[in-house]
């Protein structure tokens, strides 16, 4: 007990001292400092003192980072080396004047004074360089550049487009969104959430196209969150959504920069974290959820054909089993006759009552879809395909389950895996159950109970002042041109109304100019 309340008042100690600024007194910095950091007990921050010789005088000077973090090679060549081989005598200038214009050759220099700012920039990899007889300390950006080799992305891959995806690395993910944005209105706010974990965070929007009330929105909600530590871009997401128990996603998360890109020239809202390769883009839409980064690489008709298949593929992942129950258990006037006494004279044979069936599938199948993730790449291929196989093969063989249904199973996650958006997915997954408990209970019905409820609450759902349902509404003058139907680019002259943008045209009226015969480019 006794430690436990030596602990806490050293930590309280610790925290009203970065509360303060640093003193003149190089020594009193030193121990300040090794106070926060502890040297002696954990490895990795270095305290490196020297003197610099300046006008015939001798100044005592620490430089504290931590390793690992900061560029060795940078600190030695830009740093330690020119304060401390060379002589230097610069009359006509002071200490501070003569070591930022003459002496550093680091590109990125900054003054900090409060101790809370200087071990925010230690922590990030920067050097804190310390001189003894000035009040302010050099902040040198020296961070270690490494990261993971830009490659093609994981879950969102794309046979005709760019095949560049973000890295955990936020320098090289803003990087890759200018290369694509190409605009130097395209602003990179930078916004620290955490308050242990001080993460980076960049909004980036482009300002003489989106919408200032939705950038003030994303703003403030960044800076009123109240958090120890932030990790991922999957915690800022329910942190900032507008109906967190919703399992709907209400933001578009992506590894693509021509996604963000194309939303951003839209005049929607992006958020970058730190370590994450997944980026945040608001407001979101249901319809923004339903398409794919590839839909705009490829001829419109091809990409409506799509649309119109992943259409069909969402109807099955979610009413499929349910409606195989209703029918079975409640409106078999409804199926032929032949089918209808081919599955009467299966369902004689079976056990269980149909609903528990269809749960041990569908459980079954979530089951291997969990261990086939988990396992390696190479394994888990295979587990996936030979472990349905073999339970659908031994379930029928075993008489506990009707082919039928392992037929209906197998095209219900078919055509869960043609949804582009794997949050979506997810959420499918979760309604495909409530629905099989309502078609159990009441038939049709239930499922069209359950349907009307769903519909009602996503349409009465916002994303940042934004409705979810907005693609069929009085926001849309025009639904047909990017929802389930996608019009040729030259003829989609508009950005969404609903974002009110700053600059609503995003086309000429004629695009096609060189095409002089047809008007409107047709």
């Amino acid at each position: 007990m006794n430690n436990r309340i030596a602990l806490r008042k050293k930590f309280k100690k610790i925290e009203k001292l970065k509360k303060t600024c640093i003193s003149n007194n190089l020594q009193d910095n030193i121990n300040m400092f090794k106070e926060i950091y502890s040297p002696k007990i954990t490895i990795g921050t270095v305290f490196r003192e020297f003197e610099l010789s300046l006008n015939n005088n001798s100044y005592r000077c620490c430089a504290i980072f931590i390793e690992g973090l900061s560029d060795s090679d940078s600190i030695n060549d830009n740093i330690l080396k020119p304060l401390m081989i060379k002589q230097y005598n610069f009359d006509n200038l002071d200490l501070a004047q003569a070591i930022e214009d003459k002496i550093l050759l680091q590109g990125n220099i900054d003054n900090k004074e409060k101790i809370e700012e200087i071990v925010i920039d230690i922590n990030a990899g920067n050097c804190a360089l310390f001189i003894d007889t000035l009040s302010h300390c050099y902040i040198c950006d020296v961070k270690q550049n490494e990261h993971r080799t830009i490659s093609t992305p994981i879950n969102e891959v794309a046979i005709k487009g760019p095949h560049s995806g973000f890295v955990e690395s936020i320098r090289a993910n803003t990087a890759l969104l200018r290369k694509v944005v190409n605009d130097e209105n395209l602003m990179l706010e930078k916004i620290e959430i955490g308050k242990r974990s001080n993460t980076t965070c960049l909004m980036g929007y482009i300002s003489n196209i989106a919408n200032p009330k939705i950038v003030d929105d994303v703003r403030n909600r960044l800076k009123n969150i109240s958090i120890d530590y932030l990790l991922d871009s999957g915690q800022l997401e329910q942190l900032i959504e507008d109906h967190p128990l919703l399992t709907m996603p209400q933001t578009i998360s992506t590894e693509r920069p021509d996604k963000i890109a194309s939303h951003l020239s839209e005049g929607r809202v992006c958020i970058m974290v730190d370590n994450s390769p997944y980026v945040i883009v608001v407001p979101c839409t249901f319809w923004d959820l339903f398409h794919s980064a590839e839909d705009y690489s490829i001829r419109f008709q091809h990409a409506t054909f799509i649309r119109l298949i992943r259409l069909v593929a969402y109807f099955c992942s979610i009413f499929l089993p349910g409606i195989y129950v209703a029918l079975t258990n409640f409106h078999v006037s409804l199926l032929p006759t032949d089918l209808l006494f081919s599955i009467a004279a299966i369902k004689e044979s079976l056990p269980f009552p149909l609903l528990i069936e269809i749960l041990v599938m569908e459980i079954s199948l979530e089951l291997i879809r969990e261990a086939g993730a988990r396992m390696p790449n190479s394994i888990g291929s295979s587990l996936g395909i030979v472990g349905a196989v073999l339970l659908g093969q031994a379930s029928v063989d075993a008489h506990l389950v009707s082919p039928m249904l392992i037929l209906v199973v197998a095209i219900t996650a078919i055509s869960s895996f043609a949804t582009p958006n794997y949050s979506l997915a997810f959420t499918f997954r979760i309604l495909r159950f409530v629905y099989i408990i309502l078609a159990a209970f009441m038939g049709f019905l239930g499922i069209l109970f359950g349907a009307i409820t769903h519909l009602v609450i996503l349409c009465s759902v916002y994303s940042f002042g934004v409705p979810y349902m907005v693609g069929f509404n009085r926001y849309n003058k025009n639904p047909f041109t990017d929802t389930v139907v996608l019009a040729p680019n030259w003829l989609d002259e508009f950005r969404p109304p609903f974002l009110n943008p700053l600059n609503l045209r995003k086309t000429s009226h004629i695009a096609r100019q060189w095409d002089s015969n047809n008007k409107k480019g047709k």
